[in-house]
């Protein structure tokens, strides 16, 4: 009587912040009849998850005259909460900085 849609695998929000699936019904009479509907499944932090970077790897490339406070790439997190972003490796002589 219903059909009960359920996870199959992992789920990732950094990848992908919702799917949408087409469903198809079936009768068992003759001729076969058919329906569709559409679901759109939205994804949302659990309030248990890590703050998730919306990229594994940030590249950029900045000339090496650029003045102080020049802008060199900007970086995304997703969270349930507020995010304080910090600069923790490779930076040994502070040449650049993140607002946090």
């Amino acid at each position: 009587a219903t059909g009960v849609i359920s996870v199959a695998r992992d789920l990732d929000l950094s990848s992908v912040g919702y799917y949408i699936i087409t469903v198809r019904v079936t009768d068992s009479g003759t001729p076969p009849l058919t329906a569709t509907a559409t679901a759109r499944v939205s994804l949302t932090l659990s309030d248990s998850s890590q703050p998730k970077f919306s990229q594994r790897e940030y590249q950029a490339e900045v000339m090496e005259n650029s003045a102080t406070g020049r802008y060199v790439t900007s970086v995304s997190a997703l969270s349930r909460s507020a995010l304080v972003y910090d600069i923790t490796a490779g930076n040994h002589e502070r040449r650049f900085a993140i607002n946090r």
